[in-house]
């Protein structure tokens, strides 16, 4: 759990991030980032990116171990709503002072 509640200086002016924890499990997500993905908070908290992951992609177990070691992970992933579209995101990964662990989301416009 985060000892500030998640309020984090970090995420403001971000509409889509997510706190998660080492074993890459969501604990809380933006109400943005929820509507974007077509999901209630509630079916994605404690879960994780896997569920969003298009068909042919998987976590890579090497790239999480380096984030956990090195406290920053950045790149480009593509992930699918609930209705099937596939939506480009930017992340930015890192984890705070506090030991809590944020990921920064944008969404790219892939099809325009």
């Amino acid at each position: 759990m985060c000892p500030l509640g998640y309020k984090h200086a970090e995420i403001e002016g971000e509409d889509y991030y997510i706190f998660f924890d080492v074993d890459r499990r969501w604990l809380r997500l933006s109400a943005k980032f929820c509507e974007l993905m077509e999901y209630e908070s509630s079916e994605l908290t404690g879960g994780t990116v896997d569920k969003l992951l298009p068909e042919g992609i998987t976590h890579n177990a090497q790239l999480w171990a380096d984030f956990l070691r090195t406290r920053y992970w950045s790149g480009l992933m593509a992930m699918k709503t609930k209705s099937g579209k596939i939506i480009g995101i930017r992340f930015e990964n890192r984890r705070l002072a506090d030991g809590c662990l944020l990921s920064i989301l944008k969404p790219l416009d892939i099809n325009g």
